[in-house]
């Protein structure tokens, strides 16, 4: 049994050691005593486990790899749905704080083409129709399009912005879609701190 497994996947869902005691009858200390390595769960415990994580027994045994994000099927009333890990909120103005931690999930068809979700916050993108809230689709991938609307890290913070490379300058161009804000731009070493998250597939209003 790998314990770092059980405490990251707890982690992704969001839970405490007591909660995930409480939903399978056991005590905080057991649960601590799993991620710790110091005793193993039962069988019973590993079942329960991997339904509530929503991944395999094999996985939490480490005999499989980690799913990729929102590949991973369920099924309710016998249709195929995929869980959407939705990131702490990223700015659609100045770029905010956003660790590689996962506020919730969202449900969705196995179809759609995204691996995680982000919800905006602030007013650069109205003009491409994304608002303040806005829940916003992502694809996982390190590259886009010029012109294209992405979510970019620069350090530990995220922002959703239109996409743009100079690469004969090697410059960054980040540009909002509301004249009210000025285009982000980064250039030489600055680049190291910048990285593309994905790129925005779709997006609606959770209000």
């Amino acid at each position: 049994m790998n314990g770092s497994i059980l405490k990251r996947e707890r982690k992704k869902n969001r839970l405490t050691q007591a909660e995930v005691g409480e939903k399978l009858g056991l005590s905080q200390q057991a649960v601590a005593k799993w991620e710790n390595n110091t005793t193993e769960p039962r069988a019973q415990d590993l079942l329960a486990l991997a339904a509530l994580y929503n991944v395999t027994v094999d996985y939490l045994l480490g005999r499989e790899i980690e799913p990729e994000l929102g590949t991973h099927a369920i099924i309710q009333d016998g249709v195929a749905y995929k869980r959407l890990p939705i990131l702490a909120s990223v700015a659609c103005g100045d770029p905010i704080y956003a660790e590689d931690s996962y506020e919730n999930f969202i449900l969705q068809s196995m179809e759609t083409n995204a691996d995680f979700c982000v919800v905006a916050e602030g007013d650069s993108m109205i003009n491409a129709r994304i608002f303040d809230g806005d829940l916003v689709f992502v694809h996982k991938q390190e590259m886009v399009n010029n012109g294209e609307i992405a979510v970019v890290a620069i350090g530990e913070a995220a922002t959703i912005k239109r996409v743009y490379y100079d690469v004969p300058n090697n410059k960054l161009v980040l540009v909002p879609e509301n004249p009210a804000y000025p285009s982000q731009v980064y250039v030489d070493e600055q680049l190291e701190n910048t990285r593309i998250l994905g790129k925005v597939v779709s997006f609606f209003s959770r209000v």
